[in-house]
């Protein structure tokens, strides 16, 4: 959901595109320093919402992909003081995804 001034916005799943969540069932919202806002989900794994485009970046988890995170359950979202945000996931541990540069996973 996206409110400005007495619109708003509700976004929902509909296929993977950069004009809506990766999954419905999103539980967990965070602000960036940045402005930009992180989501995450219970079964698409990351999303980051850029308000000034209305457009998301999905952040899923691959198997055949060692720079993808952990898991697509997302359960916790933290922004630490290096600028740093962590995706805290339910069965795979943390990813660490460095906002101005590439991704790099930790697992337990």
């Amino acid at each position: 959901m996206h409110y400005v001034g007495r619109k708003v916005t509700i976004f929902e799943f509909e296929s993977i595109s950069a004009n809506g969540l990766s999954h419905n069932n999103a539980g967990n919202v965070m602000l960036g320093r940045d402005g930009r806002i992180w989501v995450g989900t219970w079964g698409g794994g990351a999303n980051l919402y850029e308000p000034k485009t209305g457009k998301f970046q999905h952040f899923i988890h691959d198997s055949l992909r060692t720079t993808s995170i952990s898991s697509n359950r997302i359960q916790s979202l933290f922004h630490d003081q290096r600028g740093s945000i962590w995706l805290g996931s339910c069965d795979h541990g943390l990813a660490d995804i460095l906002v101005k540069t590439a991704l790099s996973i930790l697992r337990d």
